[in-house]
Order: structure tokens, then sequence, then C-alpha cells
């Protein structure tokens, strides 16, 4: 009886491996090729689009995507002005021209043998930050120590103490009215049209999340964000000299996005994050009408640096 056991399931995996290897012919329609778009308008920054051509998703050409240097680009600014935009090479095309917040921006583009394409963004309004606080709490210990002692070049005399410090940041400003890090704030993980994003920067870590301004439209607004750093202080006359001294500084940019640069950063960071395996696939947002990519906008506000 076992053998017979052992054989039936000996013949069962090498069923199982056969399978696997097995291969099913693709009988489906394989689309043409269109052209993919890719627009990041910039407030202050000159207008650059680049152009390449789609590839079916079972090619066996590895060599990445084709680029479209054969193209007709035009831009058309507010509905009146009209700017052709002119190729630099490897699927780019430029202009002199540079957004301004609020500027409707349309881009058309057409190129031999594909269908043309086009997309349209409005560059969104700058935010005003209007004031930063701060709070510092000490960290320490269940047995209350968090202090270690900071000594000399010599190492035989101490100059000062560092310890860990959680800083409480509140981020106020004015949001303008149509647009929605630990984030503990009550405005992440909502979503509707326009987004702002918050880039924090520093000299050990950074973040970057998006929140859309369903709860707070128009209003002035106070953003909390919470980081932890590191912080030395000297006795009198005991900071180091010649040396390397550390100094901590944060950069807030807090950035308001289009919608569709928005929608885009979160199916991106969405596909990203899926299991290949057990999740359904998450298709990246694109605004390219008759092909694929995406015309998008983002304007920072005024970028604001504190040293901690």
């Amino acid at each position: 009886m076992k053998s017979k056991i052992f054989i039936f399931t000996t013949l069962l995996l090498v069923l199982i491996f056969s399978s696997c290897e097995k291969t099913i012919d693709f009988n489906g329609n394989i689309p043409n090729p269109v052209l993919v778009m890719n627009c990041i308008a910039l407030p202050d920054s000159t207008l650059k689009v680049n152009l390449t051509r789609s590839k079916f998703f079972l090619s066996n050409n590895n060599q990445g995507y084709t680029t479209v240097d054969n193209a007709v680009v035009t831009a058309t600014i507010n509905e009146t002005l009209k700017i052709n935009l002119k190729t630099t090479g490897n699927g780019n095309y430029e202009d002199n021209y540079k957004p301004k917040p609020n500027d409707i921006i349309r881009i058309d583009a057409s190129a031999p043998t594909l269908e043309s394409i086009w997309a349209e963004v409005k560059v969104a309004p700058r935010v005003t930050i209007i004031s930063i606080d701060t709070t510092w709490v000490k960290i320490e210990d269940q047995n209350g120590y968090g202090t270690s002692s900071i000594y000399n070049y010599t190492g035989d005399s101490i100059i000062g103490n560092s310890y860990s410090a959680e800083i409480k940041i509140r981020i106020k400003f004015q949001d303008n009215a149509y647009y929605s890090i630990d984030y503990n704030d009550i405005v992440f993980g909502n979503s509707t049209d326009q987004g702002v994003s918050t880039d924090i920067i520093g000299s050990v870590t950074y973040g970057n999340n998006y929140f859309t301004d369903e709860l707070i439209n128009g209003k002035e607004y106070s953003l909390s964000i919470n980081t932890v750093i590191m912080k030395s202080v000297y006795f009198p006359g005991k900071a180091p000299k010649g040396g390397i001294e550390t100094r901590s500084e944060l950069t807030i940019d807090l950035q308001q996005l289009s919608k569709s640069y928005y929608l885009y950063q979160k199916t991106k960071f969405a596909s990203i994050s899926s299991d290949p395996i057990l999740s359904e696939p998450v298709q990246i947002f694109s605004n390219i009408n008759g092909g694929i990519g995406i015309l998008a906008s983002y304007t920072s506000s005024n970028i604001v640096t504190i040293s901690l």
C-alpha cells in the first residue's frame, strides 16, 4: 500500500511541474503603438515635453522605449497664446515660455503613423505659509535616562550633553479654496479634487505625503507633523572650535498639486506597493487623450528653513 501511495504522489508532482512549463499562445490582438506624453509644467521653469512610443507588454524589445523626434508639438496658454515647441533630441521638446500660477495649458502632439494626442492642465496656485511653530519634548526611557555626554577631542573632558528630542511642528498656511508626516493630522487619508503635498527635508530624514483639502477648503489651517532629532547642548565657551559642529535644519516646502498629478502619484505608489501575486493590478492614472502618459503641475510654497 505504501508503494502505491508513493508512486501516485510522484506522478502527481511530475504533472504539476510539467504544467508550469507549458507554453500558452497569445491569441489576443496586439494593439497599435500610441504616443506617450510626459510633462510636468512648473512655474518659473521652461516648458518641457517628452514623447515616446508605447510598446506591447509582451514585446521582446528590452532596449527601453523608442523616442519620437519627428512630432509637431504645440502649447496653447489660456486659450489665446499658441507656442510651437522645438525638438532638442531624445524625444524632448522645449520652449522658453515659463508657466505662471493659474495658467491653463493645453499640449497637442502629432507624429507620422501615430494618433494625435492632447491634454490640458491648470497650473496650481502658490500656497502661502503664514507661520511655523515648534515645540520640543525631550525623549527619556522608562528610567528617566536619555542624555549622553559630549567629550572634547582628547576625550578627557565633558564639554556638553546630547539627547533625543521630539519636535512637534505646526505649519499654518492659507488654503486656496478649491484644492485636498508621523503624519498625525486629521486631513490625511481623505481624497477629492486638487491635492497638497508636504515635503519635510532634513539632514537625516525626508518625508513626503499627499492629502486633499476637502476638510479645509479656502481656510487658514495649522498642519501638525512630528520629527525626532539629536540635540547637542554645549557648556558656555565649550563649543568645538575649528572642527565639525553638528547643525540640524528643517526645510519645509508645501506644494500645491494639480488633480492629475495628485491622482498620478497616488496610483503610482499604490501600484509599487501592491503584491504582484495576491493584489489586483493598479492602473496608473493618465490624462492623455488618444495616448497615455501624464500632463500635470505642482507649485511650491514660499520655502521656509528653520534651525533645530
